[in-house]
């Protein structure tokens, strides 16, 4: 080989590993828990955050994020393992900082607008028959998860998604299928924030999606929401007795968000570890925006 071609496969083996270098700054691949709760590899174009390097070249979550969008986040289940311990989930950006989010009928609002979701969710649907059936064997052929028999296995609760559940109904052995929500105006204590509010995981707020400088009025009533920004997204020393909140020592009634936070939630509507359970997400937990 001589020293010109020499000369250039140096310089496209140094291109070559600038490119692949570039590719894991903005890119990487994450495994994440998934709607159905395993585990799968995602390629996600990384955003700006204070816990990981590299944050000049990045594009900022407010950029690059938009509603529906999948995201990689790190689980706010769990408070003492270190950011890089903590476990990674999939979500789609529901709401946005300052926005007002409400599910009512398992349906999204955003700003009193309904959000068109146009990807396959997971719901809970009762199959009902007219006689004992094995309903093992009669869905073995469906993408579906069974989660209890009923009326002595004359019916059956699945997870699955709607398209699945239309080809269910027309066995000729199915009497009828419906979609199972919970109620409006009951509290279900496994949603955030788990008192005070009637909301469940078909039925929750209005509530503002707090984002940073804002102002929220704060009370014996509302503070519930915003607990975990306080004390421990923030940093303050928060205390409520009576009707009277202190933070850092002084009676207050309202508080200055110091970051931008998000609403999230997962494609599995039914039992889906999401906002709904953990409350807001701090814009610092999301990774970045699922390619694939």
């Amino acid at each position: 080989m001589n020293k010109k071609n020499k000369k250039i496969l140096i310089i496209l083996s140094s291109a070559i590993l600038l490119l692949i270098i570039l590719f894991f700054i903005f890119n990487g691949i994450y495994k994440a828990v998934n709607c159905f709760g395993g585990k799968q590899n995602f390629l996600i174009q990384k955003v700006k955050n204070p816990n990981m390097s590299f944050n000049f070249v990045k594009p900022s979550a407010e950029f690059l994020l938009d509603y529906s969008d999948k995201v990689v986040y790190k689980s706010p289940e769990l408070n003492d393992p270190p950011f890089s311990k903590k476990e990674n989930i999939i979500g789609r950006i529901i709401g946005k900082p300052g926005d007002i989010i409400q599910i009512k009928d398992a349906k999204l609002f955003i700003n009193d607008k309904e959000l068109a979701e146009d990807y396959d969710l997971m719901f809970k649907f009762r199959i009902n028959t007219n006689e004992y059936t094995n309903f093992t064997e009669l869905l073995k052929d469906y993408d579906i998860k069974i989660i209890d028999s009923l009326n002595n296995n004359k019916a059956c609760d699945i997870l699955t998604i709607k398209e699945i559940v239309d080809e269910i109904s027309q066995l000729k052995e199915v009497m009828s299928v419906r979609r199972i929500t919970e109620p409006e105006n009951v509290l279900n204590y496994n949603t955030f924030p788990f008192q005070i509010f009637a909301w469940n995981q078909d039925h929750f707020g209005p509530t503002i999606v707090p984002a940073k400088d804002m102002t929220l009025s704060i009370n014996r009533r509302n503070i519930h929401l915003y607990k975990k920004i306080i004390d421990f997204y923030e940093g303050h020393d928060l205390y409520y007795f009576g009707e009277n909140i202190e933070i850092d020592e002084n009676l207050v009634n309202e508080y200055i968000v110091k970051k931008n936070y998000y609403f999230i939630l997962s494609d599995n509507r039914f039992n889906g570890k999401d906002s709904r359970k953990w409350g807001f997400i701090p814009e610092e937990y999301i990774i970045g925006k699922v390619i694939f």
